[in-house]
């Protein structure tokens, strides 16, 4: 059986590379090559060239700070919980148009884009670091493009402005608030991605995905995760990344909301949520009741793959 990996917040391979800070969370080895995670630190102004992956998706996922996002000729700015699908072979990039540090989580589906910023970077102890953008650290990334399927467009022009209108919808699921971010349609199929609010009191029972892998970053408050036959508490930084068939749940035992953003891998989870939650119009009006058994929630856990702990 695969094992979870648990990170806190300083905790992962880290590199520079022209100026971005990246820690690596989980990669080649926990996903089988399918995706890589990284947490990414980006300094006011900072942000590569428009460039192109002919082997990668990516997705980011804003915690701190205001990002502009280039997708093919039209550009859009977002903040804290803006979620964003970028597909292989489209020009794009994104720089930090804001005045303070911008702090994101980036997946790239399949693996690769880790071994490029391992050899065109270098490694760190600390973010953020005092590298400085030279011709040295450029002329070993542009050696390096073609080799990894990175194609750099200096000359590329953007038409204008797009507004970045988010498909997200609040739902309430087993008490808990649901924010759908992103799902299989808008992703190819790879991911779904969610943000969780947790009251007082709230959890998630036991349960094990048999075709899914999910993985977790707190953004606030305090989680109390049970993985397997162990108990850990998860503040925000902490990093959770669970392969399928393996028994998790979690539960908020303080006495203030927790919050953190939830993916899946592949696609489509969201469905679990549509159907079994009910739309949110206030998130400060009372949540519906949970289903009355035992027998009903395993029922509903079952449809959508999973299976509840005995």
């Amino acid at each position: 059986m695969s094992k979870a990996t648990v990170l806190g917040p300083d905790e992962g391979e880290k590199y520079w590379i022209a100026g971005d800070h990246i820690t690596f969370k989980v990669g080649p080895q926990q996903t089988d090559k399918k995706y890589a995670v990284a947490l990414t630190w980006t300094a006011p102004g900072s942000g590569p060239p428009p460039h192109i992956h002919a082997n990668e998706d990516e997705m980011f996922y804003i915690i701190e700070g205001t990002m502009m996002f280039m997708d093919n000729q039209e550009t859009f700015i977002g903040g804290p919980g803006t979620a964003v699908y970028l597909k292989k072979g489209i020009p794009h990039t994104f720089k930090n148009v804001g005045d303070k540090p911008a702090k994101f989580i980036v997946t790239t589906a399949p693996t690769g884009f880790e071994a490029f910023v391992a050899e065109c970077g270098e490694s760190i102890t600390q973010i953020p670091c005092d590298k400085q953008v030279n011709d040295a650290a450029i002329g070993k990334l542009m050696a390096n493009c073609g080799k990894y399927g990175v194609t750099i467009l200096p000359e590329h022009k953007v038409i204008g402005e797009k507004a970045h209108v988010p498909k997200q919808r609040n739902l309430w699921v087993l008490g808990h608030l649901i924010t759908i971010k992103l799902g299989a349609e808008d992703t190819a199929g790879n991911f779904s991605v969610v943000e969780i609010m947790t009251r007082p009191g709230l959890f998630v029972p036991a349960h094990k995905h048999l075709n899914m892998e999910e993985y977790f970053y707190v953004t606030e408050g305090e989680f109390k995760f049970t993985i397997g036959d162990k108990t850990l508490t998860a503040t925000p930084g902490t990093f959770i990344h669970v392969p399928r068939n393996v028994m998790h749940g979690f539960e908020n035992k303080t006495s203030a909301p927790a919050k953190m953003v939830d993916f899946h891998t592949p696609g489509g989870f969201e469905k679990f949520f549509e159907e079994c939650g009910s739309p949110c119009h206030d998130i400060n009006e009372t949540p519906p009741e949970m289903p009355a058994s035992v027998e009903q929630l395993a029922m509903m856990f079952r449809k959508h793959g999973m299976n509840l702990k005995e």
